[in-house]
C-alpha cells in the first residue's frame, strides 16, 4: 500500500512462475518473494479476506480492470501494455474484466473463456477508466484535480499538454523525451540502452551529459561549460559522496534499510535522522545540538498502530483520509499540528498557540474556503479546468472575479472588487499582445519566435524594444528615446558586463559555481567576494582595499561580523534560529524574545529599558510600548488598520486614529480624534483624485494614459503642472496662480536619466536662471555651474568608494578611515564611537565642539554645542521621532503611517497640522496656529509647492500668494530663504532641525555640509558600498526618505514591466541578515504578506512563469494593487 498514491489510478500485478511470487506496482517490481502462498479452490477474491465465512476487505477504493493470464508475464511484457485496452484475443490472456456494465452483480469475461463474476453489493461510478481508446490513439482520463491532458499515441509514444501548452512527450516506454512549450522551444532527454537519461538538451542546443557506473548509478554531470559534478555509491548502491566542480564534498550515511541516516556538509558538520515504523522521519539531530520531530502523515491504508494490533477476525482500523494528521516541533518545543485530505492538501492547521486556519476544498482539491483564525473567511470558485473564477472576501463582500481563454488557460479579463475592468489579449501562441485598463488604454507587445519580447508600446505610442543575443538572453534594449543599455554573458549566462546608454561599463566575475566574485566599475574600481564551501559570503573587499569579514556557525547563521577597522559585532541564536541577541561593536547587547510562533514580544536594551509587542490572532502587531510610547493597533477581518491609538506619555497626547477602506482597499478616510476626517477619492485605476480635509477644503490630481500625474489643483487657486519625455522623465514642473507662473523648474537629461540641465523661473526670488550638471563615470555629482546667484558654482571630487575629496574647489584635506569615516575636512575634525557614529565635530577655527549621544540602537539623542544642550530627541517603539526639544522648546508628534500628522507643545496644545498624499514624504498643506489661540483660521492654512526632487521651493498662503520661498545647494544646504513662517518639510521633503542643521531621514541623520550621513546604514551593503554616502552622491537624481535605500521621488514611477534577467546584486550580504527582527510597522495593508499571497494566487491561477514571465508577475502586482499596495 505504500506504493500507491490516494487519488491516483495505480497499476497493480502479481506473478507466480512456479518457484517466485513478484509484485508489480506501475510496471515496477517492489517485492518478491520463494515459494506459493495460495491454494486451488474454484473462486478469487480481490481485494478481499474471508475468513471463518466473513468477507473482510483490504482497501477502499475503485477498480477498473482485471486481467488472468496463463503464464507469469515479465516486467517487459507488462509494462508494454498496462495502460492499454486489449482485443481480449492475445495469447495467453484467460481472463478479461472490463466491469463497463454500469449496473446490477454481474460482470462478464471479454476473453474467449467468457467466465462471469459477481460482486457483492457493488457501487458502479461513471466511466473512470484511466484510458480511452479510439482509432489508434488513447486518451488518459485525468485524476481528480489534474487538469493536463494525456493521449497514447498512434506510434506508442504518449503526449502530456499542460494547461498553459506545454506539451511533455514520452516514448513507448514512458521515457520523458522532450518538452515542448507552446512558442515552440524544445528541451530533449536522451537515453542509453538500459534507460538511464545521459544528455540534456536546451532550447538553443547547450547540452548537459550524464554518465553511469557499471551498476547504472549515476556518476558525473557535466554542464554545458564542462563543469564536473561527481556522484559516488557505495557497494549497496546508496549515494554516499556529491562532489562539486570546485571539489567542494557532501556526504551520506544509510542504515541496513538503505534510509539517509546522516549528511555532511561541505563545511564538515554533520545532521541525522531517525525514522519510525513505517519509515518516515520522525527527527532531525542537527550539528548545533539542536533537534527538529515531526510526526507525519501516515500512509492511508497502514494500520493505524495507536488502535492495538488487531486480529484475523477483527483486523485494525486502517488509517482513513480523514484521520491523517502530522505535526512539527520545533527547536524550541512548539508543535504545530496539520491535518490533511485524501490528496495530501492541508484541510486544518492548529499553530503553537491554538491558533486554527481551516481550507475547504473541492473533489479536485481546489481550495474553495478558507478560515482565519479570527473568522475572517475568503472564497473562492472555479472553472472546470481548474481556473480560479473569483475570490471573494465574505466578510467585506468584495468579490475579484476572473474569465479565461480556453486554449492557454490565461486570464482575459480581470473585473475588481469596485467593478473595474482589465483585460488582456493574447497571440496564437498565448503570449501577451495588449493589455486594456479600466479606461480602455493599451499597452502592447510583440515577440519572437521564441516567445520573448521584442517591444513593449505605451497607451501614448512610446516603444522600449529588446533584443536577444543567439542563446536567448537579453542582450539590449533600447528606451522610447532611442538610448542602447547592453548586457554580455558567459557560457553559464551569468551577466558579465552591462555597457549603460552612456557608453559606460561595469562588469562581473564568477568563481566555477556561479558566485559573483569582482564587481569592476566604470572607473576601474573593484570590489571582491570571498565565499565559504557553503556559498556562505566570508568576505568583502572594496576598491580601497578595505575588508569586511563573516564568520558562520555550524548552521550557517550568521555569528559575526568584523569591520574594516576591526571591530566585531556578533549574533547568538536559540535552539530553533532565532536571533536572540545581538552584541554590538560597542559591547552592548540587545536581547530579543519570542512567542512560540516566532513573534517577537520583546526587546531588551542593556539600559534596562524593554520594548514589548503584541499581536491579534492571525499575527497582526497590536501594540508596540516602550518608555516613551505605547501604541495600540486594530485591524478589520481582512487584516486591513481600523484604528491607531497613541496613549498619553510624557512625550505624545492621547490621539486615536480611525481608517476605512472601500472594495478595492484604497483608503477612503482617515480620522483623528482631535482635528476630523480627511477624505480620499480614486478613479477607476485606482488612482488617488483628490483628499478633502476636515475644512472641506479638496486637493485634486489628474493623470495621462501612463498614470503620470499631470496636475495638481489647491484649495487656495495655485496649479501645478507636470509635462514627461517618451522616458517618464519629467521635463516640466510649473506652479502658478491663475495664469500667473509663480515658479517654473526645466529639466533635460543624459542618455542614462542623470539631470544635465535646469532652468528655473522664481518669482518670489526675481530669479531666471539655469544651472548645469556634470557627474563622472559612476554618476557622482562632479560640477553645478551657472546656479541661483545665491549660490556659487560647485566642484566634487571622490575616492574609489565614493568619499568626497574634492568640495567647492577646497583644498583636498579630507581623510578617512579604513570604515570610510571622514576625520577630517578643511573646517573641522571628527570622531566616532565603535558602531560607526559621528561622535564629536570640532571646528578647527572657532574651536566649537559639537558633541552627539546615541542610544542603544544608535538613533541620535542629544546634541551639545560647547557642553551645552541644544537638541534632545524621543522616539517610539517603531523607530519613529515623537519628540523634541531644541534649546528648550518642546515639539511633539503623532504620525499617521510614516509622515507627521499633527505637531504638539510641550503641553499638549495642538500647534500644527498636515496634510500628506499616500506617497512617502509627500506634505501638501500645514494648518498652523499662528495666534495660539488654537483654532486654526483661514489665514493660518499654508501649501507646500516642490520641485522636480521633493524639496518644497515655495509655501504659498491661503490666497494663494507666495509666504516663503527656499533654495538649496546640490547636496541640500539652505542657501536662502525668504520668508519667517515655522516649516519643518524642506529639502527633498524632508525635516530639517535648525538647531543642527541636520536632516531627520529615519532611520538616521544627514549632514548637509559634508554631504553625508552622520551614522552608518543600518541595511549595510545592501545601501551600497559606502555606508556614510548620500544617495550615491547623486543628490540631483535621488532621494533617501528612510536613510537607508534611495528612490526616485514622486510623481515619477517605474517602468510597467523590464524583462531582463534576474538582476546582479553588486552588494551581496551574509545570508540571513544580522539585522534584529524588527516587526513591521501596521499599515493599511501589510504588503508583503499580500505579495506572497499573490504569488501563491498568481500561481495557482497557472499563469505562465517560464516563457513569458509578463503574464505572472501582471497578475501579482495587479493583485497586490487591489490589496492596496
Amino acid at each position: 500500500s505504500s506504493q500507491n498514491i490516494v487519488g491516483l489510478w495505480t497499476h497493480v500485478a502479481g506473478t507466480f512462475d512456479g518457484t517466485t511470487q513478484k509484485l508489480y506496482v506501475n510496471g515496477q517490481l517492489v517485492n518478491q518473494r520463494i515459494g506459493a502462498s495460495f491454494k486451488e479452490q474454484s473462486y478469487m477474491l480481490i481485494g478481499a479476506i474471508r475468513f471463518a465465512g466473513v468477507y473482510q476487505s483490504f482497501f477502499q477504493g475503485e477498480i477498473d480492470e482485471l486481467r488472468i493470464w496463463n503464464h507469469a508475464r515479465t516486467e517487459q511484457e507488462l509494462r508494454d501494455n498496462m495502460s492499454q485496452s486489449l482485443l481480449g484475443n492475445e495469447v495467453g490472456l484467460m481472463s478479461y474484466w472490463r466491469f463497463d456494465e454500469g449496473a446490477g452483480n454481474q460482470t462478464f469475461d471479454s476473453s474467449p473463456a467468457g467466465y462471469a463474476g459477481s460482486f457483492s453489493s457493488p457501487t458502479w461510478q461513471p466511466s473512470g477508466a484511466p484510458l480511452q481508446c479510439a482509432l489508434g490513439q488513447c486518451s488518459f482520463v485525468a485524476p481528480k484535480g489534474e487538469y493536463s491532458n494525456l493521449v497514447g499515441n498512434s506510434d506508442g509514444t504518449y503526449t502530456r499538454t499542460l494547461k498553459n501548452g506545454t506539451k511533455i512527450h514520452f516514448n513507448a516506454q514512458g521515457l520523458h523525451t522532450s518538452t515542448v512549450d507552446r512558442n515552440g522551444n524544445s528541451t530533449t532527454y536522451s537515453y542509453d540502452a538500459d534507460t538511464n537519461l545521459i544528455q540534456i538538451t536546451d532550447p538553443v542546443g547547450l547540452v548537459t551529459s550524464l554518465t553511469y557506473d557499471i551498476n547504472q548509478k549515476l556518476d558525473t554531470i557535466v554542464d554545458p561549460q564542462g563543469r564536473v559534478t561527481t556522484f559516488v555509491h557505495d557497494l549497496n548502491g546508496n549515494l554516499i559522496q556529491i562532489i562539486a566542480p570546485d571539489g567542494s564534498m557532501r556526504q551520506f550515511s544509510y542504515d541496513a534499510n538503505h534510509r539517509l541516516i546522516g549528511q555532511t556538509n561541505k563545511r564538515n558538520f554533520s545532521t541525522s535522522y531517525e525514522y519510525n515504523f513505517a519509515g518516515r522521519v520522525v527527527k532531525a539531530n542537527h550539528p548545533d545540538g539542536s533537534t527538529r520531530e515531526l510526526t507525519p502523515i501516515q500512509t492511508i491504508g497502514l494500520v493505524d498502530m495507536n488502535s492495538g494490533l488487531g486480529t484475523k477476525a477483527n483486523p485494525s482500523p486502517l488509517v482513513q483520509p480523514a484521520d491523517a494528521q502530522a505535526q512539527f516541533i520545533d527547536g524550541n518545543n512548539n508543535t504545530t499540528v496539520y491535518e490533511t485530505n485524501a490528496f495530501g492538501s492541508v484541510t486544518k492547521s492548529i499553530d503553537a498557540l491554538g491558533r486554527e486556519t481551516l481550507i475547504e476544498r473541492d473533489e479536485n482539491n481546489n481550495s474553495t474556503r478558507t478560515t482565519r483564525a479570527n473568522g475572517a473567511v475568503n472564497s473562492l470558485t472555479y472553472d472546470a479546468q481548474g481556473n480560479v473564477l473569483s475570490t471573494t472576501e465574505e466578510s467585506i463582500g468584495a468579490t475579484t472575479s476572473f474569465e479565461y481563454e480556453q486554449t492557454f488557460n490565461q486570464v482575459t479579463k480581470i473585473t475588481d472588487a469596485e467593478g473595474n475592468v482589465q483585460s488582456i489579449q493574447y497571440n496564437t501562441e498565448g503570449n501577451t499582445t495588449k493589455i486594456i485598463n479600466a479606461q480602455l488604454k493599451e499597452t502592447t507587445f510583440t515577440y519572437n519566435t521564441q516567445g520573448q519580447i521584442l517591444t513593449s508600446t505605451d497607451a501614448l505610442g512610446n516603444t522600449t524594444q529588446f533584443n536577444y543575443d543567439v542563446q536567448g538572453y537579453l542582450q539590449s534594449t533600447i528606451d522610447p528615446l532611442g538610448f542602447t543599455t547592453s548586457f554580455t554573458y558567459d557560457s553559464a549566462g551569468n551577466v558579465i558586463s552591462n555597457t549603460d546608454a552612456e557608453g559606460n561599463t561595469t562588469t562581473f566575475t564568477y568563481d566555477i559555481l556561479n558566485q559573483l566574485t569582482q564587481v569592476t566599475d566604470a572607473l576601474g574600481g573593484t570590489t571582491q567576494y570571498i565565499y565559504d564551501s557553503n556559498g556562505n559570503l566570508l568576505s568583502v573587499t572594496d576598491a580601497k582595499n578595505q575588508i569586511t569579514s563573516y564568520i558562520y556557525d555550524v548552521k550557517d547563521r550568521l555569528l559575526t561580523t568584523t569591520d574594516p577597522l576591526g571591530k566585531v559585532e556578533s549574533y547568538t541564536y536559540d535552539t530553533d534560529g532565532q536571533l536572540i541577541s545581538l552584541t554590538d561593536r560597542k559591547n552592548q547587547t540587545i536581547g530579543y524574545s519570542y512567542d512560540v510562533v516566532k513573534q517577537l514580544i520583546q526587546k531588551n536594551w542593556p539600559t534596562g529599558e524593554v520594548i514589548q509587542y503584541t499581536y491579534d490572532l492571525v499575527g497582526n502587531l497590536t501594540s508596540i510600548e516602550d518608555t516613551d510610547s505605547k501604541i495600540t493597533y486594530s485591524y478589520d477581518p481582512v487584516n486591513r488598520l481600523n484604528n491607531a491609538l497613541t496613549t498619553g506619555s510624557t512625550s505624545q497626547p492621547d490621539v486615536t486614529l480611525s481608517y476605512s477602506y472601500d472594495q478595492n482597499n484604497n483608503r477612503i478616510s482617515m480620522t483623528d480624534s482631535l482635528t476630523g476626517t480627511i477624505n480620499y477619492t480614486y478613479d477607476t485605476l485606482d488612482r488617488l483624485t483628490g483628499i478633502t480635509t476636515p475644512s472641506s477644503e479638496t486637493t485634486s490630481f489628474t493623470y495621462d494614459e501612463l498614470n503620470r500625474r499631470t496636475n495638481v489643483g489647491f484649495p487656495n487657486g495655485v496649479t501645478t503642472d507636470y509635462q514627461y519625455d517618451a522616458k517618464s522623465q519629467l521635463t516640466s514642473l510649473i506652479h502658478k496662480l491663475g495664469t500667473t507662473i509663480q515658479s517654473s523648474f526645466g529639466y533635460t537629461y543624459d542618455n542614462t536619466g542623470n539631470r544635465t540641465n535646469l532652468n528655473t523661473t522664481r518669482a518670489s526670488l526675481s530669479v531666471n536662471n539655469s544651472l548645469n550638471y556634470t557627474y563622472d563615470n559612476l554618476y557622482r555629482l562632479t560640477t553645478a555651474t551657472d546656479p541661483l546667484p545665491a549660490q556659487p558654482d560647485e566642484t566634487f571630487s571622490y575616492d574609489p568608494v565614493g568619499n568626497r575629496l574634492q568640495d567647492n574647489s577646497q583644498t583636498n584635506n579630507a581623510t578617512y578611515d579604513a570604515g570610510n569615516r571622514l576625520l577630517e575636512n578643511d573646517t573641522h575634525r571628527f570622531t566616532y564611537d565603535n558602531n560607526g557614529n559621528m561622535t564629536q565635530k570640532v571646528n578647527k577655527v572657532t574651536n566649537d565642539v559639537t558633541d552627539y549621544t546615541y542610544n542603544v540602537e544608535n538613533q541620535l539623542v542629544e546634541i551639545k554645542i560647547n557642553t551645552v544642550t541644544i537638541g534632545q530627541y524621543f522616539y517610539d517603539g517603531q523607530g519613529r521621532r515623537i519628540a523634541k526639544s531644541a534649546s528648550g522648546v518642546v515639539k511633539t508628534y503623532v504620525y499617521d503611517q510614516e509622515d507627521i500628522l499633527l505637531e504638539f507643545d510641550a503641553t499638549n496644545t495642538l500647534k500644527a497640522h498636515y496634510i500628506h498624499g499616500l506617497g512617502i514624504d509627500e506634505a501638501f498643506s500645514m494648518r498652523r496656529d499662528l495666534n495660539e489661540n488654537t483654532i486654526i483660521e483661514n489665514n493660518e492654512k499654508f501649501y507646500y509647492h516642490p520641485d522636480a526632487l521633493g524639496s518644497i521651493m515655495d509655501i504659498t498662503d491661503s490666497t494663494g500668494l507666495i509666504t516663503q520661498s527656499y533654495v538649496y545647494n546640490s547636496f541640500g544646504e539652505i542657501v536662502q530663504q525668504v520668508g519667517a513662517l515655522e516649516n519643518p518639510y524642506t529639502y527633498t521633503g524632508r525635516e530639517i532641525d535648525n538647531e543642527s542643521g541636520l536632516y531627520y531621514y529615519r532611520a538616521r541623520y544627514y549632514d548637509p555640509s559634508i554631504g553625508r550621513f552622520i551614522t552608518e546604514d543600518p541595511i549595510g551593503f545592501d545601501g551600497g558600498i559606502n555606508f556614510y554616502a548620500y544617495v550615491l552622491n547623486n543628490p540631483i537624481r535621488y532621494r533617501d526618505p528612510f536613510g537607508k535605500s534611495i528612490t526616485l521621488p514622486p510623481p515619477v514611477l517605474p517602468p510597467l514591466f523590464c524583462p531582463i534577467n534576474p538582476p546582479i546584486n553588486p552588494n551581496p550580504q551574509p545570508q540571513p541578515q544580522p539585522d534584529p527582527p524588527e516587526p513591521d510597522p501596521p499599515e493599511p495593508p501589510d504588503c508583503d504578506k499580500i505579495r506572497d499571497l499573490a504569488i501563491d494566487f498568481c500561481s495557482d491561477t497557472s499563469l505562465p512563469t517560464q516563457d513569458n514571465g509578463f503574464e505572472f508577475w501582471n497578475c501579482v502586482n495587479k493583485f497586490m494593487k487591489e490589496h492596496g499596495c
